[in-house]
């Protein structure tokens, strides 16, 4: 259902709820009603049109406020004169309310009718809400499905735990351990043992010396 409705020498178009700027309007206060008479209206499939037919309809409003529009700007210029202007300008309004539209048949639609008859819709919070709620309750759905497979006799077979195997060592952990292992100092307990392995291959190579020396006198002897 919408009516056209005529102010300031400009139509609008309008249904029961809606707000609508129109031409400043002096005379009027805000926070009081005005009745306004209909150019056209339309209620489902009726269409009414014509000053006979309209006589008995009506559009009630709620001044709302008075207001400035947005500025426009205005510039003037002349060639080869040196004549420029700048003018900023603001429209006067009037915010306006529709409250309810009277039909010739006596039938009214207001906005409190529409609120109850129309129903409640979900804000986007409420929807974003739900959506997460069904994708939650399929992972859980899935997640019973796969740790549960029903056997042929009808009991249930639940999956083997598997359980956490260590973290391979990284050979990198590997290379830096030995080079560790081979900047170690020796022990003094290693030190001494290699010296007295020194002294004894030392004493064994010496008296091997002495053996050859004297088996070679004794032969020189015989000789002679």
């Amino acid at each position: 259902m919408f009516a056209i409705i005529c102010s300031g020498d400009k139509q609008f178009k309008v249904s029961s709820g809606d707000f609508v700027r129109v031409p400043y309007l002096p005379e009027e206060k805000p926070r009081t009603t005005l009745k306004l008479k209909p150019l056209a209206l339309e209620d489902d499939s009726h269409f009414f049109i014509g000053s006979e037919e309209l006589k008995k309809a009506s559009v009630t409003a709620k001044v709302l406020r008075h207001g400035l529009g947005k500025k426009t700007i205005v510039f003037k210029k002349k060639r080869r004169k040196g004549y420029r202007k700048t003018r900023g300008h603001r429209q006067n309004f009037t915010e306006l309310q529709i409250i309810e539209i009277k039909l010739p048949s006596g039938k009214v639609l207001s906005q409190e009718k529409l609120k109850k008859s129309s129903p409640k819709k979900k804000s986007s919070v409420d929807v974003e809400a739900s959506k997460t709620k069904n994708v939650k309750q399929e992972k859980k759905a899935l997640e019973k499905s796969r740790e549960q497979k029903t056997m042929s006799d009808g009991s249930i077979k639940k999956r083997p735990e598997i359980k956490k195997t260590q973290k391979p060592v990284s050979t990198k952990t590997k290379s830096k351990d030995k080079k560790k292992n081979k900047e170690k100092k020796p022990d003094k307990a290693s030190l001494k043992t290699k010296k007295t392995t020194g002294e004894s291959a030392s004493q064994t190579e010496t008296q091997k010396t002495v053996k050859s020396k004297s088996s070679t006198q004794k032969s020189s002897e015989k000789k002679t």
